[in-house]
């Protein structure tokens, strides 16, 4: 169980075996924060990726290296329309463009998996290793209790398939087809790959579970219904509910246990929820306190907008459904919840783990009598005495109702957004193309790039045909990140929806990512300082070599204080760590490109960068 401000496990999970390094990455989630996308590259880099208080790390150029060495081995499928808009913009969303995709749910659901297949390399002699990570909350800074299951394995020398393994591979080998946009041979490549060495990855099953199998949702017809098995007592987690749900799967449950959120549990019907002998929300104790930092997210788990409107009264978020069957345990995880649209409409991903009951059942899992249970975060729920209508709710959900018609409206436009530099300045224009939906309805409609504030937005005309929308804007702002905010109110009932949607990019500069990259760096210190960092390896924290790279500003001084100790880090890395050197070639070739990157190199560089070259080369060979 995850807490609700603990991001560490997540992130730790995607850290490489030792020994091994990040080749593929294959993602989905329903919702998407750019800043948190951001944060992944770091753990798969051999940065400290956390502070004291195990945030993550926000040393910039840290961030930057990871970004640059990983974010195109990353390929992240997001429901389309979903992406929340920045709470700060950030030049380096540039380098995640074309690790974002845009996707729709075949069936006219949302897209709703959460998802991470990570392929590891080691050296030649080394098994290729494969990582699942299915977590029940999104890719996101939400703020809520949610599980996540961690299945390491090897690809085996087998040439069958595994039978266990085809449903999983089934659905990565899917997603690019689900993209409203046209995805990159590069994406295809890797996605391919992925779904093809899967069916041979033998995964370990965590302990003392036998049998472990996939159950993705929604990609075809023949996906939907019912994927339980039947038993005689069910245990349901689940932040959302619908009464369709429980009639078709789960009739007649006097014994069972259900755990959802007040709201919840009393939008359900007594048929639904009466079939459950107990029933519980989390404990007062247990549930995060809401705070200025939430006002970021605007999305729920089943893509209502919750802006303009109270916040969750829960923090939970997990979904989980345990099945006791002839003294078996089936336990189920994974993005579904307990509603009809998720089994009959969305892409889902289920993982069934079977295993004893004794160890593995409801009594196991919901036992007092162990410190640190489940059941010590939880309170009965009994529905309150007297219930007080919202005699604004109807407005209120007809409101709700039409910002997302024109969102989905947006999402299906086919808008675009077009770059040309003004004159020979250091200035673009970044103008939308295409042809806006309606606004029928609306007050307010608000559009501006991820890569500026929301005070550089343009408002768009409700009741009469709006003229071009273009944003001149620096290089390091151009951006395929489109905000949008709609509005609408009656009769003193307003509604926000804020999003972000990933347009195509038209007359992109080609050496768009190196301008970026000099931008960023802006001094010789600064780049100096990346130095030593592509040189540390484990050997040093963010925070030694920050240190150790700063004072004085005279380009002697540098020298004359830094020539040797980069030396001494050239050529422990030669020793230690020759891959480093790659990197620093890397970004060497980069800053190369251009004068302006020229001079940003420190003084006197190529009479210790030359000799450590050479002898690199002797070396290999």
């Amino acid at each position: 169980m995850l807490a609700p401000r603990n991001r560490a496990l997540v992130l730790e999970s995607l850290r490489p075996p030792v020994g091994y390094q990040l080749d593929q990455a294959v993602a989905t989630s329903f919702s998407l924060d750019l800043l948190a996308l951001l944060t992944a590259p770091l753990a798969f880099t051999f940065f400290d990726w956390e502070d004291e208080d195990g945030k993550p790390s926000a040393d910039p150029l840290a961030l930057l290296e990871a970004v640059r060495c990983n974010a195109k081995r990353i390929h992240l499928f997001s429901n389309a329309g979903s992406i929340q808009v920045p709470q700060k913009a950030n030049a380096l969303f540039a380098y995640l463009e074309s690790s974002v995709h845009e996707v729709k749910a075949p069936l006219g659901g949302v897209f709703h998996p959460k998802l991470w297949v990570l392929r590891f390399i080691g050296d030649s002699d080394e098994p290729v290793r494969y990582r699942v990570i299915v977590p029940t909350r999104n890719l996101t800074f939400d703020r809520s209790w949610d599980t996540v299951l961690v299945l390491d394995g090897e690809l085996s020398k087998r040439k069958r398939a595994i039978s266990q393994m085809k449903p999983l591979a089934d659905l990565i080998s899917a997603l690019p087809n689900l993209a409203v946009q046209s995805v990159h041979d590069d994406c295809r490549q890797a996605v391919a790959l992925v779904a093809d060495e899967l069916q041979r990855v033998e995964l370990e099953l965590p302990e003392q579970f036998e049998e472990l199998h996939f159950h993705p949702l929604g990609l075809r017809k023949q996906q939907t219904g019912q994927p339980f098995p039947s038993g005689n007592k069910h245990l349901v987690i689940s932040p959302f509910l619908s009464d369709g749900f429980f009639k078709e799967f789960m009739p007649n449950q006097g014994s069972g246990v259900l755990i959802s959120r007040s709201d919840s549990l009393l939008a359900a019907e007594e048929s639904s929820r009466g079939g459950f002998g107990q029933r519980f929300i989390l404990a007062a104790e247990a549930d995060p306190e809401e705070s200025d930092e939430d006002e970021g997210s605007n999305a729920g788990d089943d893509g209502q907008d919750l802006s303009g409107m109270n916040p969750p009264p829960s923090g939970l978020h997990a979904k989980l459904f345990l099945i006791e069957r002839a003294r078996r345990a089936h336990l189920f995880t994974g993005s579904a919840n307990a509603t009809h649209a998720a089994f009959h409409r969305n892409v889902e991903i289920l993982v069934e783990l079977v295993g004893g009951q004794t160890r593995h059942g409801i009594q196991a899992l919901l036992n007092p009598e162990v410190s640190g249970s489940l059941r010590d975060l939880l309170e009965e729920w009994s529905p309150p005495s007297e219930m007080e209508l919202d005699p604004n709710a109807a407005i209120a959900k007809k409101l709700e109702q039409a910002l997302e018609q024109v969102r989905g409206a947006f999402v299906d436009s086919g808008l675009k957004l077009s770059v040309n530099r003004v004159d020979d300045s250091d200035s673009f224009d970044l103008s939308l193309l295409g042809d806006l939906p309606e606004f029928e309805g609306l007050e307010l409609v608000q559009i501006w790039p991820a890569s500026l504030s929301q005070q550089y937005a343009k408002e768009l005309l409700v009741n009469e045909a709006s003229g071009p929308v273009v944003f001149r804007v620096p290089l390091p702002s151009l951006t395929a990140f489109l905000c949008i905010e709609l509005g609408a109110s009656k009769n003193g009932v307003r509604r926000r929806l804020r999003f972000c949607m990933r347009l195509p990019l038209l007359g992109v500069p080609e050496d768009r990512e190196q301008l970026v990259l000099r931008s960023l760096l802006g001094d010789k210190q600064t780049v100096l300082r990346l130095l030593f960092l592509l040189l540390s390896g484990e050997d040093l924290s963010v925070s030694d070599f920050a240190e150790q790279a700063s004072g004085g500003n005279s380009s002697a001084r540098h020298h004359a204080e830094f020539g040797l100790p980069l030396l001494e880090a050239m050529v422990r890395a030669l020793d230690r760590d020759p891959a480093s050197l790659d990197s620093v070639r890397r970004l060497i070739e980069d800053l190369q490109s251009s004068e302006e990157g020229r001079q940003l190199l420190p003084d006197g560089f190529f009479d210790i960068w030359n000799p450590v070259c050479a002898l690199a080369k002797e070396v290999r060979k």
